[in-house]
């Protein structure tokens, strides 16, 4: 094994300090990953002193957290050299819908990389990862390193159970905190707390070298459009704009979602004005109430997506149906 590319991951339990020295007697290693989902937790700032004393020559990475004066903490008081970014972003993780605590990953990531890089430290951007363009974000908000999970599973290289569905394969991926991690790492899953981790299912996708090469012709095209040498200039050749959920995107979806479910239901062979009045009596209140705030964009997505005067007047009053006109 090349020291470079694996780390040894521990806890912060009791006995973790002698099984990381047992370890070392075995294999070599070069990075250590103390790796728990709170750490916010005054354990985690004492264990990382007692394992940089153990391990003075090692590259010691800690988390989970997403805030700046934590990730001050770990490095200045904790000694660790990179921290780890992320709560609740991943695929597979359910923390923010069981507890409320989060933090969106790239608003993380900016906060804590200049943390981190204002006091000669590091981070790892942990989740969040569904396609190549998400990475070059993590790259751009300060990453200095990248963590992929659900992106990066489901190929003939990745571990799990080969499930066959409707004709077609999938791989089992769960997340670390799911019931199903518990059950195979500790035997059961404690009565006192929840599963924050989902079971999934995910297609197979073939090759892991495939999607490997995918993410990096994406991030080369980042970088050239951006004009960054290399992925650690990245962070000074950006901007970042902050938008809403582009209404008009939305809508249209909704509305061909409710388009073919009608059409479904029923399933006769009805003319697409029948199924259209049946979709816009549907929408219609959340056509207003997502609209009502935004006069602009009320009319550039009624003018780019209903065309029919008579549409406009069953989803709005006439007052507002005069200013869409006049537009």
């Amino acid at each position: 094994l090349d020291t470079d590319y694996f780390m040894v991951s521990t806890g912060v339990g009791n006995d973790s300090i002698e099984k990381l020295l047992n370890i070392q007697k075995i294999v070599d290693f070069k990075w250590i990953c103390i790796d728990i989902a709170n750490g916010y937790i005054k354990k985690l700032v004492d264990f990382c002193k007692e394992v940089r004393i153990n391990f003075p020559n090692k590259i010691i990475v800690a988390g989970n957290v997403v805030t700046r004066e934590m990730v001050e903490e770990l490095i200045l008081e904790g000694q660790v050299d990179i921290v780890k970014i992320g709560v609740g972003p991943g695929a597979a993780c359910t923390t923010r819908l069981k507890t409320g605590v989060g933090m969106p990953q790239l608003s993380a990531i900016l906060e804590c990389a200049d943390a981190a890089h204002g006091v000669k430290g590091h981070i790892i951007g942990d989740g969040g990862i569904t396609c190549p363009g998400d990475m070059s974000k993590a790259f751009g908000g300060g990453a200095d390193f990248v963590m992929v999970g659900s992106a990066f599973a489901g190929h003939h290289e990745n571990p799990g159970e080969l499930v066959e569905k409707d004709g077609k394969l999938y791989k089992t991926f769960h997340g670390m905190s799911s019931k199903k991690a518990m059950e195979t790492h500790y035997g059961k899953m404690a009565e006192y707390r929840s599963s924050e981790g989902r079971e999934l299912l995910i297609k197979c996708k073939g090759s892991l070298d495939d999607t490997v090469k995918d993410y990096l012709g994406g991030l080369r095209s980042t970088c050239t459009y951006i004009n960054a040498p290399t992925i650690k200039q990245m962070a000074k050749h950006k901007t970042y704009d902050r938008i809403n959920l582009l209404l008009e995107d939305l809508l249209y979806s909704y509305h061909a979602v409710l388009q073919k479910k009608i059409g479904d239901l029923c399933n006769l062979n009805m003319t697409t004005a029948f199924i259209d009045n049946c979709v816009l009596s549907t929408m219609r209140p959340m056509y207003q109430a997502m609209l009502s705030e935004n006069p602009f964009h009320k009319c550039y997505s009624l003018s780019k997506h209903v065309k029919d005067q008579s549409v406009l007047n069953a989803l709005f009053d006439k007052e507002e149906n005069v200013r869409i006109n006049e537009l």
